[in-house]
């Protein structure tokens, strides 16, 4: 995973397909809750924020948040949306969160370009192409086992005609 450096902190951003998980790790002050990660995800534009999280915490506190989103900024419409941790550790402020990309009414990430940013963060945005290899991975191991299969019955001569008489002559 691959840092992007803003103004004010780092953020990273990975998906298995039915979540986008993201990470933000502050240079200075608390990890922002308000001001929105703006995702688009293939031209779909939502909001998702955070209003409990903390203000300030000390030294190795961790405290679960819950986000919520939206189509406007602070909106409402899609409830609930995602799940992650806020942390105060080595004097940065760390949040790890993930993020349900099947609420806000778009298929799951196959063939999807998703791009994140958080204006309180910086303008930099970060951005996760593609979707799950997972079906195309077993298939692929699958035509592999065959391949191979067919290879070894074939030099055993198991797979080679044997010619036979239709006829009693």
């Amino acid at each position: 995973m691959t840092l992007t450096e803003g103004y004010d902190g780092y953020t990273a951003m990975v998906s298995d397909g039915n979540y986008v998980y993201v990470y933000v790790k502050m240079k200075y002050g608390q990890v922002p809750g308000y001001g929105d990660y703006n995702f688009d995800i293939s031209g779909k534009k939502v909001y998702v924020w955070s209003d409990n999280i903390p203000s300030s915490q000390n030294e190795g506190d961790v405290k679960a948040v819950s986000f919520t989103g939206g189509d406007y900024n602070e909106g409402h419409q899609y409830g609930d949306v995602g799940t992650g941790y806020v942390a105060q550790s080595g004097g940065h402020s760390i949040a790890e969160f993930k993020v349900d990309i099947s609420k806000f009414g778009v298929s799951s990430m196959t063939g999807q370009t998703i791009t994140m940013y958080n204006p309180n963060i910086g303008n930099e945005k970060v951005t996760v192409a593609g979707g799950s290899t997972g079906p195309i991975l077993i298939s692929g191991i699958g035509v592999v086992i065959v391949g191979f299969g067919y290879y070894k019955l074939r030099k055993a001569g198991l797979l080679t005609r044997k010619g036979r008489r239709t006829s009693g002559k």
